[in-house]
């Protein structure tokens, strides 16, 4: 998270909105707290977001960054790097969309470099509108 950070300092990004929904396969389900994915041994701690009745340990307004990943077949998706709990609070809160910002490929794979891309070649931020909906 930190190097994901560092990364955005340097570069300026446009904040997107993503759905919520597209976020819930990888946080899991409110209340249950049934998480379908954990991913470096970060995930949902559903009782602190739970918890923040005022609001102030987890800001749905700060973006949540997103990874871009590709499938063996060349797919691009999108992987949650930082921000799960603002993701986890703002479904409690009933919110569809929530701001986020996007990271390159090459980017992602500067931050976790033990699944290196085949291929290195220099990607861009994908627009807002592609987001949409993912």
């Amino acid at each position: 998270m930190d190097k994901a950070k560092k990364i955005l300092n340097k570069t300026r990004r446009t904040v997107s909105q993503t759905s919520i929904e597209g976020i819930r396969e990888y946080i899991g389900d409110v209340p249950t707290g049934t998480q379908k994915f954990n991913i470096l041994s970060v995930g949902v701690r559903w009782e602190e977001v739970l918890g923040d009745r005022e609001g102030t340990k987890f800001d749905v307004t700060l973006p949540m960054i997103l990874g871009t990943m590709e499938d063996r077949e060349g797919n691009t998706y999108y992987l949650p790097i930082d921000g799960w709990h603002r993701a986890a609070k703002a479904m409690v809160l009933g919110m569809e969309t929530m701001p986020v910002v996007v990271l390159t490929l090459d980017e992602t794979y500067e931050i976790d470099m033990r699944n290196p891309p085949k291929r290195r070649r220099k990607s861009k931020a994908p627009k807002a509108a592609s987001l949409q909906g993912s």
